[in-house]
């Protein structure tokens, strides 16, 4: 008798703690989003080309970049790549919604694919898949960063060309 009752306990203890991991489990959202309006962001993505002039070394740093106006705002970031000169190619701006994924076809034929990760005191976590226009992964990672910020990824095409990415999220209100 004693044992049953033992038994019967230790049942409904195991019980009510399985229904209540299995209620946290079902609920719990894979994504995050500081506050219902912010599980939607604008992605700006600005595409540039990036270029040295040939036989212009492309280690020399400390030489000042030559961009677009529309640029302006990135010049402390790209001052900082092994290009001397960058031209806006074009801007995509589309609005991703918490865990959606969208691809935004870009100018240069590439695409990227955007999955939004999270939105949590304005900072922002993205998931970035890159291909070129053969289909070629470039790029496949994580980022976070502050919202209104722009965050730079590139590549080379060879020494003195590439592309870059410039990209901006901030919360849709």
């Amino acid at each position: 008798m004693v044992r049953s009752r033992l038994t019967m306990m230790i049942g409904r203890t195991l019980l009510k703690t399985l229904v209540a991991v299995i209620a946290c489990v079902t609920s719990a959202p894979i994504g995050r989003a500081a506050d219902p309006d912010a599980s939607m962001i604008r992605l700006e993505i600005r595409t540039l080309r990036a270029k040295n002039e040939k036989g212009e070394r492309s280690q020399q740093i400390s030489t000042p970049v030559s961009l677009d106006s529309t640029l302006e705002d990135l010049r402390p970031k790209l001052q900082k790549l092994h290009f001397r000169k960058y031209k806006l190619l074009g801007t995509e701006v589309t609005d991703v919604g918490l865990l959606q994924k969208v691809t935004v076809p870009l100018i240069s034929g590439d695409t990227l694919t955007v999955r939004l990760l999270e939105v949590a005191n304005r900072r922002i976590g993205l998931w970035l898949k890159w291909r070129d226009k053969a289909g070629n992964e470039v790029l496949d990672t994580r980022m976070h960063f502050n919202s209104g910020e722009s965050m730079l990824a590139g590549t080379d095409s060879d020494a003195n060309c590439g592309i870059v990415l410039a990209i901006k999220a901030s919360p849709v209100n």
